[in-house]
């Protein structure tokens, strides 16, 4: 396979994993921030 679609497929590899990764560290760091526990995820919902 020519190099242009690897780098490609890295790349929507990456853009793929970025959702779920801004969901896990702003839930940490809501978690560190937020009044109540219950509120942690609320800025990224």
């Amino acid at each position: 396979m020519p190099l242009n679609v690897w780098v490609l497929v890295a790349a929507q590899a990456l853009a793929m994993c970025t959702a779920p990764f801004i969901v896990f560290i702003g839930s940490i760091q809501g978690r560190m921030l937020a009044p109540a526990p219950e509120y942690a995820t609320l800025p990224v919902g």
